[in-house]
Protein backbone atom coordinates (compact mmCIF):
# COMPACT_ATOMS: atom_id res chain seq x y z
CA UNK A 1 0.00 0.00 0.00
CA UNK A 2 2.80 2.42 0.89
CA UNK A 3 4.49 1.77 -2.46
CA UNK A 4 1.23 2.52 -4.29
CA UNK A 5 0.79 5.79 -2.38
CA UNK A 6 4.35 6.83 -3.20
CA UNK A 7 3.80 6.13 -6.89
CA UNK A 8 0.54 8.08 -6.86
CA UNK A 9 2.20 11.05 -5.15
CA UNK A 10 5.02 10.99 -7.70
CA UNK A 11 2.55 10.91 -10.59
CA UNK A 12 0.58 13.83 -9.14
CA UNK A 13 3.80 15.80 -8.73
CA UNK A 14 4.79 15.04 -12.31
CA UNK A 15 1.43 16.26 -13.54
CA UNK A 16 1.81 19.54 -11.67
CA UNK A 17 5.19 20.24 -13.27
CA UNK A 18 4.60 22.86 -15.98
CA UNK A 19 5.56 22.16 -19.55
CA UNK A 20 8.62 23.78 -21.06
CA UNK A 21 6.48 26.24 -22.99
CA UNK A 22 4.59 27.29 -19.87
CA UNK A 23 7.90 27.58 -18.01
CA UNK A 24 9.25 29.87 -20.73
CA UNK A 25 6.14 32.05 -20.47
CA UNK A 26 6.57 32.22 -16.70
CA UNK A 27 10.23 33.16 -17.17
CA UNK A 28 9.25 35.93 -19.58
CA UNK A 29 6.50 37.32 -17.37
CA UNK A 30 8.36 37.08 -14.06
CA UNK A 31 11.45 38.63 -15.64
CA UNK A 32 9.52 41.62 -16.95
CA UNK A 33 7.87 42.08 -13.54
CA UNK A 34 11.25 42.33 -11.82
CA UNK A 35 11.78 45.78 -13.31
CA UNK A 36 13.65 47.08 -10.27
CA UNK A 37 16.33 44.43 -10.77
CA UNK A 38 17.03 44.99 -14.48
CA UNK A 39 16.78 48.76 -14.14
CA UNK A 40 19.41 48.68 -11.40
CA UNK A 41 21.64 46.25 -13.31
CA UNK A 42 21.46 48.34 -16.48
CA UNK A 43 22.28 51.52 -14.59
CA UNK A 44 25.19 49.90 -12.73
CA UNK A 45 26.56 48.54 -16.01
CA UNK A 46 26.94 52.07 -17.35
CA UNK A 47 28.43 53.37 -14.11
CA UNK A 48 31.04 50.60 -14.07
CA UNK A 49 31.77 50.92 -17.78
CA UNK A 50 32.48 54.64 -17.59
CA UNK A 51 33.94 54.98 -14.11
CA UNK A 52 36.98 57.30 -13.91
CA UNK A 53 35.72 58.91 -17.11
CA UNK A 54 34.81 62.58 -16.93
CA UNK A 55 32.15 62.51 -19.63
CA UNK A 56 31.03 58.89 -19.30
CA UNK A 57 28.51 57.81 -21.95
CA UNK A 58 28.49 61.36 -23.30
CA UNK A 59 31.57 60.36 -25.30
CA UNK A 60 29.18 58.30 -27.42
CA UNK A 61 26.92 61.34 -27.74
CA UNK A 62 29.82 63.53 -28.87
CA UNK A 63 30.95 61.02 -31.51
CA UNK A 64 27.38 60.67 -32.74
CA UNK A 65 26.98 64.47 -32.94
CA UNK A 66 30.20 64.77 -34.97
CA UNK A 67 28.97 62.05 -37.33
CA UNK A 68 25.54 63.63 -37.79
CA UNK A 69 26.78 67.16 -38.43
CA UNK A 70 29.67 66.18 -40.70
CA UNK A 71 27.67 63.67 -42.73
CA UNK A 72 24.75 66.09 -42.87
CA UNK A 73 26.77 68.69 -44.73
CA UNK A 74 28.40 66.22 -47.12
CA UNK A 75 25.51 63.94 -47.99
CA UNK A 76 22.98 66.75 -48.36
CA UNK A 77 25.12 67.95 -51.28
CA UNK A 78 25.55 64.45 -52.71
CA UNK A 79 21.81 63.72 -52.59
CA UNK A 80 20.84 67.29 -53.61
CA UNK A 81 18.59 67.65 -50.57
CA UNK A 82 17.70 70.70 -48.53
CA UNK A 83 20.17 71.06 -45.66
CA UNK A 84 17.53 71.49 -42.96
CA UNK A 85 15.47 68.54 -44.16
CA UNK A 86 18.48 66.26 -44.46
CA UNK A 87 19.91 67.23 -41.07
CA UNK A 88 16.65 66.22 -39.40
CA UNK A 89 16.31 63.11 -41.55
CA UNK A 90 19.77 61.74 -40.79
CA UNK A 91 19.56 62.63 -37.09
CA UNK A 92 16.36 60.62 -36.63
CA UNK A 93 17.81 57.72 -38.58
CA UNK A 94 21.08 57.71 -36.63
CA UNK A 95 19.23 57.70 -33.31
CA UNK A 96 17.23 54.65 -34.33
CA UNK A 97 20.11 52.79 -35.97
CA UNK A 98 22.50 53.30 -33.06
CA UNK A 99 19.88 51.96 -30.65
CA UNK A 100 19.18 48.88 -32.78
CA UNK A 101 22.77 48.00 -33.71
CA UNK A 102 24.35 48.43 -30.28
CA UNK A 103 21.53 46.52 -28.59
CA UNK A 104 21.84 43.57 -30.96
CA UNK A 105 25.64 43.44 -30.67
CA UNK A 106 25.52 43.55 -26.87
CA UNK A 107 22.80 40.91 -26.83
CA UNK A 108 25.32 38.41 -28.20
CA UNK A 109 26.97 38.30 -24.77
CA UNK A 110 23.84 39.02 -22.73
CA UNK A 111 23.98 35.62 -21.00
CA UNK A 112 27.77 35.21 -20.95
CA UNK A 113 28.20 38.56 -19.16
CA UNK A 114 25.69 37.35 -16.56
CA UNK A 115 27.42 33.99 -16.11
CA UNK A 116 28.02 34.52 -12.38
CA UNK A 117 24.39 35.42 -11.75
CA UNK A 118 23.00 32.57 -13.84
CA UNK A 119 25.16 29.88 -12.22
CA UNK A 120 24.64 31.06 -8.64
CA UNK A 121 21.17 32.63 -8.53
CA UNK A 122 17.80 31.40 -9.68
CA UNK A 123 16.49 34.35 -11.64
CA UNK A 124 14.50 34.56 -14.87
CA UNK A 125 16.73 34.67 -17.94
CA UNK A 126 14.60 37.54 -19.20
CA UNK A 127 16.09 39.79 -16.51
CA UNK A 128 19.48 39.70 -18.22
CA UNK A 129 17.95 40.55 -21.60
CA UNK A 130 16.06 43.50 -20.11
CA UNK A 131 19.31 44.58 -18.50
CA UNK A 132 20.90 45.05 -21.94
CA UNK A 133 17.81 46.85 -23.26
CA UNK A 134 17.79 49.16 -20.24
CA UNK A 135 21.35 50.36 -20.59
CA UNK A 136 20.95 50.98 -24.32
CA UNK A 137 17.76 52.97 -23.75
CA UNK A 138 19.66 55.06 -21.19
CA UNK A 139 22.36 55.71 -23.80
CA UNK A 140 19.59 56.65 -26.24
CA UNK A 141 18.49 59.31 -23.76
CA UNK A 142 22.01 60.71 -23.81
CA UNK A 143 22.15 60.63 -27.61
CA UNK A 144 19.00 62.74 -27.85
CA UNK A 145 21.18 65.63 -26.68
CA UNK A 146 23.07 65.44 -29.99
CA UNK A 147 19.82 65.85 -31.92
CA UNK A 148 18.19 68.40 -29.62
CA UNK A 149 19.94 71.50 -31.13
CA UNK A 150 18.66 70.54 -34.58
CA UNK A 151 15.11 70.08 -33.33
CA UNK A 152 15.21 73.47 -31.61
CA UNK A 153 16.88 75.32 -34.49
CA UNK A 154 14.54 73.95 -37.15
CA UNK A 155 11.50 74.21 -34.81
CA UNK A 156 10.63 70.52 -35.03
CA UNK A 157 8.39 69.25 -32.22
CA UNK A 158 8.45 65.44 -31.89
CA UNK A 159 5.26 63.40 -31.85
CA UNK A 160 5.70 62.01 -28.35
CA UNK A 161 2.90 59.38 -28.51
CA UNK A 162 4.45 58.02 -31.71
CA UNK A 163 7.92 58.07 -30.12
CA UNK A 164 6.57 56.12 -27.14
CA UNK A 165 4.83 53.64 -29.44
CA UNK A 166 8.02 53.15 -31.46
CA UNK A 167 10.11 52.58 -28.33
CA UNK A 168 7.63 50.01 -27.00
CA UNK A 169 7.62 48.12 -30.31
CA UNK A 170 11.43 48.23 -30.46
CA UNK A 171 11.72 47.07 -26.84
CA UNK A 172 9.40 44.11 -27.46
CA UNK A 173 11.31 43.20 -30.62
CA UNK A 174 14.68 43.51 -28.89
CA UNK A 175 13.41 41.35 -26.02
CA UNK A 176 12.43 38.54 -28.37
CA UNK A 177 15.21 38.81 -30.95
CA UNK A 178 17.75 39.62 -28.25
CA UNK A 179 16.91 36.44 -26.35
CA UNK A 180 17.64 34.43 -29.49
CA UNK A 181 20.89 36.34 -30.03
CA UNK A 182 21.95 35.82 -26.41
CA UNK A 183 21.34 32.07 -26.73
CA UNK A 184 23.35 31.92 -29.95
CA UNK A 185 26.13 33.98 -28.37
CA UNK A 186 26.26 31.66 -25.35
CA UNK A 187 26.42 28.56 -27.53
CA UNK A 188 28.78 29.90 -30.22
CA UNK A 189 31.17 32.49 -28.79
CA UNK A 190 32.62 33.75 -32.09
CA UNK A 191 29.30 34.63 -33.74
CA UNK A 192 29.46 38.18 -32.37
CA UNK A 193 32.01 39.18 -35.02
CA UNK A 194 29.75 37.79 -37.73
CA UNK A 195 26.79 39.81 -36.44
CA UNK A 196 28.92 42.97 -36.25
CA UNK A 197 29.96 42.51 -39.89
CA UNK A 198 26.36 41.92 -40.97
CA UNK A 199 25.26 45.09 -39.18
CA UNK A 200 27.93 47.11 -40.98
CA UNK A 201 26.46 45.99 -44.28
CA UNK A 202 22.95 46.51 -42.90
CA UNK A 203 23.77 50.15 -42.15
CA UNK A 204 24.48 50.75 -45.83
CA UNK A 205 21.38 48.86 -46.97
CA UNK A 206 19.01 50.59 -44.52
CA UNK A 207 17.55 54.05 -45.27
CA UNK A 208 19.51 55.83 -42.54
CA UNK A 209 21.53 58.24 -44.69
CA UNK A 210 19.45 57.91 -47.84
CA UNK A 211 15.72 58.00 -48.50
CA UNK A 212 13.81 54.92 -49.59
CA UNK A 213 12.07 57.00 -52.27
CA UNK A 214 15.40 57.14 -54.13
CA UNK A 215 15.11 53.44 -55.01
CA UNK A 216 13.34 53.02 -58.36
CA UNK A 217 10.95 50.31 -59.52
CA UNK A 218 11.00 46.82 -58.11
CA UNK A 219 14.32 47.39 -56.38
CA UNK A 220 12.32 48.95 -53.54
CA UNK A 221 11.46 45.38 -52.50
CA UNK A 222 14.99 45.12 -51.09
CA UNK A 223 14.06 47.91 -48.67
CA UNK A 224 10.74 46.36 -47.71
CA UNK A 225 12.44 43.03 -46.97
CA UNK A 226 14.87 44.75 -44.61
CA UNK A 227 13.48 44.48 -41.04
CA UNK A 228 15.62 47.39 -39.85
CA UNK A 229 13.78 49.71 -42.23
CA UNK A 230 10.53 49.45 -40.29
CA UNK A 231 12.04 50.26 -36.90
CA UNK A 232 14.23 53.09 -38.19
CA UNK A 233 11.34 54.68 -40.07
CA UNK A 234 8.94 54.22 -37.15
CA UNK A 235 11.15 55.96 -34.60
CA UNK A 236 12.26 58.63 -37.07
CA UNK A 237 8.66 59.53 -37.92
CA UNK A 238 7.97 60.06 -34.22
CA UNK A 239 11.08 62.16 -33.61
CA UNK A 240 10.53 64.32 -36.70
CA UNK A 241 6.72 64.40 -36.32
CA UNK A 242 6.15 63.09 -39.83
CA UNK A 243 3.51 60.70 -41.10
CA UNK A 244 4.49 57.06 -40.66
CA UNK A 245 3.21 54.88 -43.53
CA UNK A 246 0.69 52.26 -42.49
CA UNK A 247 2.99 49.59 -43.92
CA UNK A 248 5.76 50.68 -41.54
CA UNK A 249 3.48 50.47 -38.50
CA UNK A 250 2.02 47.11 -39.52
CA UNK A 251 5.43 45.73 -40.49
CA UNK A 252 7.09 46.69 -37.21
CA UNK A 253 4.23 45.21 -35.16
CA UNK A 254 4.29 42.01 -37.21
CA UNK A 255 8.04 41.65 -36.67
CA UNK A 256 7.56 42.17 -32.93
CA UNK A 257 4.76 39.58 -32.73
CA UNK A 258 6.49 37.10 -35.03
CA UNK A 259 9.79 37.49 -33.19
CA UNK A 260 8.08 36.87 -29.86
CA UNK A 261 6.42 33.70 -31.16
CA UNK A 262 9.72 32.40 -32.57
CA UNK A 263 11.55 33.27 -29.37
CA UNK A 264 9.03 31.41 -27.20
CA UNK A 265 9.28 28.37 -29.45
CA UNK A 266 13.09 28.23 -29.34
CA UNK A 267 13.38 29.43 -25.74
CA UNK A 268 11.01 26.74 -24.48
CA UNK A 269 13.07 24.00 -26.15
CA UNK A 270 16.56 25.22 -25.22
CA UNK A 271 16.06 27.28 -22.06
CA UNK A 272 17.24 24.49 -19.73
CA UNK A 273 20.54 24.18 -21.64
CA UNK A 274 21.69 27.79 -21.20
CA UNK A 275 23.58 27.22 -17.89
CA UNK A 276 25.53 24.36 -19.50
CA UNK A 277 26.71 26.64 -22.31
CA UNK A 278 28.31 29.10 -19.89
Amino acid sequence: MEEIEVNEAASVKAKKKPSRFVASLEDLWSGVKQWRVWLLLGWLDLKLRYRRSYLGPFWITISMAVMIYSMGFVYSKLFHMNLSEYFLYISGGMLAWFLLSTTLIEMMHGFTDAQTFILQLKMPFTVYIMRVITRNFIVLGHNVIAVLPLLIYFKCVPNFPMVLFALVVIAVSMLSIGTLFAMIGARFRDVQQVIASILQVGFLLTPVMWNASMIPGRAILAVYLNPFYYFVELLRSGVLNTHAPAMVIKGSVMIAVGGTALMLLVFSRLRHRIPFWL
